[in-house]
């Protein structure tokens, strides 16, 4: 089944402004309609592990995995996902290439907003690419009955994903940290260059004519 979804909101922010807005409008219709199964939003550019939808069919409530993106213009690799004990996710990290840091951060750092950073380097951001859900869980989580955020549902996804409790779990089962399950490639854009070619001149039928009588 395939669903193609409009929006009338017009984004003046980044384009992640528009990106979370798209996926508001998409969770938006899954949280009105009860559409089941499990929530995951895929890039047409993704490179995925053989064995990755099979995982992700398993979820149960929210599942994070290692996902990597190789930008071919800064020749640099960054790497980020779940850090676990078994399956249980306690923590998150990132890794740069570029950088050679590794930046740790466990999931009561994450939930402390009030927390005093590593001034050394940023903490990892949670990727939507990351992320997958049950989509149950926007309408039976107490995540999202309880808020009054309502209609931002990536957001209280984001907040969800570094909060506590067992529904949480890392993929694939043992939560390696070297397995990668997605892979972004950051190719630069190529806009060919559209060469400007002289238009001939259309010539009046009178200097037609007088070059018919000089030949």
């Amino acid at each position: 089944m395939f669903r193609h979804l409009t929006y009338a909101n017009n984004t003046t922010g980044n384009v992640n402004d528009e990106a979370d807005l798209k996926k508001n409008v998409a969770l938006s219709h899954i949280e009105r309609h009860r559409l089941a199964g499990v929530v995951h939003f895929a890039a047409a550019s993704a490179i995925y592990d053989l064995e990755f939808f099979e995982e992700l069919r398993q979820t149960r409530g929210v599942a994070a995995w290692p996902t990597a993106t190789v930008s071919s213009a800064e020749q640099r690799v960054t790497v980020q996902g779940p850090t676990c004990n078994s399956s249980q996710i306690t923590g998150w990290y990132s890794k740069d290439s570029g950088t050679n840091e590794t930046h740790r951060e466990s999931v009561a750092a994450a939930q402390d907003t009030g927390a005093i950073q590593n001034i050394s380097s940023s903490p990892p951001a949670i990727e939507t690419s990351g992320l997958g859900f049950r989509s149950s869980i926007l309408w039976e989580s107490e995540w999202f009955v309880n808020s009054n955020s309502s209609q931002d549902f990536i957001q209280l996804v984001r907040e969800m994903a570094v909060g506590d409790g067992d529904e949480r779990k890392g993929i694939p089962s043992n939560c390696s940290e070297s397995r990668i399950m997605l892979w972004h490639l950051d190719m630069p854009k190529h806009t060919p260059e559209v060469e400007e070619q002289e238009t001939p001149q259309e010539r009046s039928p009178l200097e037609e004519d007088e070059e018919d009588y000089m030949t």
